[in-house]
Parts: C-alpha cells; structure tokens; sequence
C-alpha cells in the first residue's frame, strides 16, 4: 500500500508514530490508565507465583547450595586463623621447647615455690640481674642460655648440658634454703 520507495516506508512510519501518539497520548484516559495497572498486577502476581513455584520445588537444593558456601567460608576462615600465629583467636599448638627451656622453667617454678617468682612486666634477663643470692651468677648464665636458646634458634648439645647442670645446681641450693 502507497509504494515501497523510502518515502514511502517513511510516510507509513510517521503515520505509525502519529497513531500511537493519539493512542498512548492524548486518548489516553482513566479506563486505559486503570487497564495498564491491571495488566502490570498480573504480569507481577504470575512472576511472583513462579518463583515461589520454583523456589518450592526446588528448596532442597537451595539449601544444599547455601550450606556448601557456608561450608567452604567457615573453612576458608579457620585455615587463615590457623595459619596467623599473632590472631587472638588462633588455636594454641602446643610448642616444642629445648632442654634448655625445660631447664629454665623448673627452675623458674623451683624459685616461684620459695617466694622468688618473676612478678608480671618483669623479663627473665631483668629478674636473673634483681636477685642477689649465692646462685644469683648461675641464674644469670642460665638465662643467658635460655635467651640463645628460645630468641637466638641456637641449638648447641655443650649449651644443653650446661643448662641442666645450671639448673640441679640452682635447685640444690634452693632445696638447702
């Protein structure tokens, strides 16, 4: 109808544009305002429906879903945990200590037993030079070998028995107290 020449397909598209301007425009009344809503509502209620419909059916595996990522952060979690020694959370491991930490900490709880215990904010080396007793410089040199031993990651077997035999001798005298 009326051609196939580009005026003409243009004058059939103006047509088309003047038409839905009438339409949509100015015609446009309350009972075609009031059709277009109804028809949203629907189109709205049937989404809704649906993807109840589709959440019903399908629940279990939502939950299956849900708690596999679940799963997965909590893990992804602990390990980061784990793995940070300075987290306030991080599990304690229990740590292995040198013969030379064993040496040092019988004596320490041998001190502790006789009214010299390390007070709290007070390092080993600063109580080992606070106390003046006739064990006081073999005290010091332990703590010295303790220092070497757990900051220094020295692992010397000469250091090691020169520890306990610090340490019988420091228990002996506190024994003869």
């Amino acid at each position: 109808r009326g051609g196939s020449g580009w005026r003409a397909r243009m004058a059939r598209f103006m047509d088309t544009l003047r038409f839905q301007w009438t339409k949509w425009v100015i015609e446009y009344d309350l009972v075609a305002q009031l059709q277009l809503f109804r028809d949203m509502g629907s189109a709205i209620k049937s989404g809704a429906v649906s993807l109840k419909d589709l959440v019903v059916r399908h629940v279990w595996l939502l939950a299956s879903l849900a708690a596999a990522i679940a799963s997965v952060v909590y893990v992804r979690r602990r390990r980061r945990r784990d793995a940070d020694p300075r987290s306030p959370t991080a599990r304690a491991r229990p740590r292995s200590r040198s013969a030379i930490a064993a040496a040092y900490h019988r004596v320490a709880k041998q001190l502790a037993k006789h009214g010299l215990a390390r007070p709290p904010g007070v390092t080993p080396r600063e109580h080992a030079a606070r106390l003046a007793n006739p064990f006081a410089a073999q005290l010091r040199e332990l703590t010295d070998l303790y220092y070497a031993a757990e900051w220094g990651g020295r692992a010397d077997p000469a250091a090691e028995r020169r520890a306990t035999e610090l340490a019988g001798a420091i228990v002996s005298a506190l024994a003869t107290r």
